[in-house]
């Protein structure tokens, strides 16, 4: 029987290093850092270490507790307050996806007869393909009553998928591309199959990242869109398959991302999403009555840092929102040192959380991707992602807000994921989650086994009557945090915000364009925890940053076939022409250390491996032991309009680099056309 235990750990000490638990069991280990703050007795303060390990199997399991560790520095002192032991069973994992493909992007909803449907994207012989899955329940497992494939083929590009339920059907919208022009779509859904998919956008621009939500007999979809040359968020209804107007529900100046929509039971329609404003990300929305007028724009969050990714979610005509808050320091912007989740009811007054005794409004110890709901009887349910240290993914969790508190979060499955947000549906009792798990190497260790990597959709359901029974949600005034955001200073005070550098000679508007060609994401194992997703890094780079082109480069050897198409997707669809020009690349990093008369300097060192075609076919991982002109020699075999240039001149740790080459000009996708420069 699969069990999780959680070993909770608080102490005083001079050190801030995490403990380290070791266990004979073989056990795959994650560790959450959590800072309760408060001082007593002069010293530095309680803090509360939690490490979660998952035991497969039945028979003894011996933990063991090693502190401190001093890295090499003089030992200090630690006084260990309290240890505390919790052992759940795991609820029953069902996969939905059987090993069929690299699979992602999980979307779930039930219909009104209780059939499941998941929805998700699966990636087979080298293409992706929209598939949907039908689940009837069946004790405390599930067993399919239907599979489809919507989407596939050569060329099918998929992305930003959602499931919504619509009476006995459920409808599955998603972005695709098609002809180089990214479009939304729904497809409706039932016993029978999907229907034909109607397509709700025709722009020649990028549409992408739909949210909806259905009324009465009415489909509501609001999306992201570059059509107007900025990042804006639209908003259109379907019904009987027609498809209204579309509308733009954000201003035309200011980049605006990631919209949720959500409908009141008075047919309220009602959209949120994070705009870039005065140097810094917050959380906005607009209404629009059941007459169809829309009102205007409200500002729901202040904090001087990042609010993100809202998640509309309604009881009634109530009005509900979790966002995510995040902070980032000075220029490292392609990472957040924290990140953590907030619930709020939104009224007139402003945003109103769940009072709470035992402690702060906001979910804290690193969480993100969140996915709520409320159950039959008033009690508030959470799904959402915590990082599973050091560096190996994120383990999907669930909480409850009852009997007047957040209830102990625990993990739905042992395995382990992508940065990808869960779905949640609660019904007839139980709380049901789809997430996404893989094998992916987890460490520097085992990088070559990412070739082989699986990625797989799962399906778990949790019984609700476990939690307490809802006492009542008492709110009170969320109080924002009042930190600053550095890089909001930093960007004013050296001139970063100013428009692109120009002058007129001999008649020409000549500009001077400033970029970064090297930017991990999640992807690179080396910082997967803390660096942005593919699609975050790009949002840092056009806004906090600037750039007028960018680059996403991740290690080759933590990059599959999926992953790069991942990769060129996320390029290609925050493209915007004439503003911010992005590429499609990666790090080619040889890194071996090892010196012989062959290598007297080891190897050949990081250098970035830039395409110009975005939908380029190959990547390539330095673990293969060529050398730099042998790469370039296949390259240009290929006739691959490239650039590769080094990640560093020198570095400490890693083999110095120092030369770059490029091949002749070629047109790009774009109406734009650019010629590479030979170094």
């Amino acid at each position: 029987m699969q069990k999780h235990a959680t070993i909770t750990i608080v102490l005083v000490g001079l050190f801030a290093t995490a403990l380290t638990p070791s266990t004979t069991a073989r056990a795959a280990e994650t560790v959450n850092l959590i800072t309760n703050g408060g001082f007593e007795d002069g010293l530095i303060g309680w803090t509360r270490y939690t490490t979660t390990v998952s035991v497969q199997s039945t028979g003894g399991l011996r933990l063991e507790i090693i502190a401190p560790s001093s890295h090499n520095d003089p030992a200090g002192r630690m006084w260990i307050d309290d240890v505390a032991l919790y052992e759940t069973q795991m609820p029953a994992v069902v996969s939905v996806s059987n090993d069929v493909g690299f699979n992602d992007e999980p979307a779930m909803a039930v219909a009104a007869n209780g059939s499941v449907y998941v929805a998700y994207n699966s990636f087979r012989e080298g293409n992706d393909s929209l598939q949907v899955t039908r689940l009837w329940s069946q004790g405390k497992s599930f067993v399919p009553q239907g599979a489809w494939q919507v989407l596939g083929g050569k060329g099918t590009y998929v992305a930003g998928i959602r499931t919504v339920a619509a009476g006995e059907k459920v409808v599955v919208v998603y972005a695709a591309e098609k002809d180089k022009n990214w479009d939304v779509y729904a497809v409706a859904c039932g016993p029978d199959g999907p229907q034909t998919p109607v397509a709700v956008t025709s722009d020649p621009g990028v549409d992408v990242k739909p949210s909806a939500a259905w009324h009465g007999d009415t489909l509501h979809v609001a999306w992201e869109s570059n059509r107007n040359g900025s990042r804006q968020i639209y908003a259109a209804s379907m019904r009987d398959g027609k498809v209204s107007e579309p509308q733009p529900v954000s201003r035309p100046d200011a980049s605006c991302y990631n919209p949720s929509l959500g409908v009141l039971q008075s047919g309220e329609v009602c959209v949120a999403w994070h705009s870039f404003r005065k140097h810094n990300y917050d959380v906005y929305l607009r209404r629009r009555s059941s007459d169809g007028a829309w009102g205007t724009a409200a500002r729901l969050t202040v904090a001087a840092s990042i609010d993100r990714h809202p998640v509309l979610f309604t009881r009634g005509d109530e009005l509900w929102l979790v966002y995510e808050h995040a902070q980032t320091e000075r220029y490292n912007i392609g990472r957040t040192n924290r990140r953590q989740l907030i619930v709020a009811k939104v009224t007139p007054q402003g945003l109103m959380a769940p009072k709470t005794g035992t402690g702060p409004a906001t979910l804290t110890g690193r969480c993100e991707g969140a996915a709520p709901a409320f159950d039959s009887s008033g009690r508030l349910w959470l799904a959402m992602l915590r990082p599973r240290l050091p560096r190996s993914g994120w383990d999907t969790f669930v909480t409850c807000f009852a009997g007047g508190r957040w209830q102990q979060a625990s993990p739905v499955s042992l395995l382990k994921g992508m940065d990808r947000t869960p779905s949640l549906a609660v019904y007839d009792g139980r709380v049901l989650v789809a997430m996404q798990g893989d094998n992916a190497p987890n460490s520097w260790t085992d990088l070559d086994q990412m070739a082989a990597a699986t990625s797989n959709i799962y399906l778990a359901a949790i019984d609700a009557a476990a939690m307490p029974m809802d006492t009542g949600l008492e709110l009170e005034r969320l109080v924002e945090s009042a930190e600053p955001f550095e890089p909001a200073q930093l960007r004013v005070l050296r001139g970063e915000d100013t428009p692109t550098p120009a002058i007129d000679y001999k008649g020409k508007r000549l500009k001077l364009y400033f970029g970064d060609l090297h930017e991990h994401s999640e992807v690179s194992v080396c910082n997967r925890l803390g660096d942005q997703s593919v699609d975050e890094s790009y949002q840092h780079m056009r806004d906090i940053a600037r750039h007028d082109f960018a680059c996403v480069t991740d290690h080759g050897y933590n990059i599959n076939p999926y992953v790069w198409g991942h990769l060129a997707k996320t390029a290609r669809t925050n493209d915007d022409p004439d503003r911010f020009l992005t590429f499609l690349g990666e790090e080619w990093t040889s890194t071996f250390e090892e010196y012989s008369e062959e290598h007297p300097y080891g190897f050949y060192g990081h250098r970035n491996l830039i395409f110009a075609d975005a939908y380029f076919p190959k990547w390539f991982n330095a673990r293969d032991r060529r050398t730099p002109a042998e790469l370039w020699e296949e390259l240009r075999k290929l006739n691959a309009n490239f650039v590769q240039i080094p990640h560093q001149l020198a570095d400490t740790g890693n083999v110095p680099s120092g030369s770059a080459i490029a091949t002749a000009r070629r047109p790009r996708r774009s109406s734009s056309t650019y010629a590479s420069t030979a170094i």
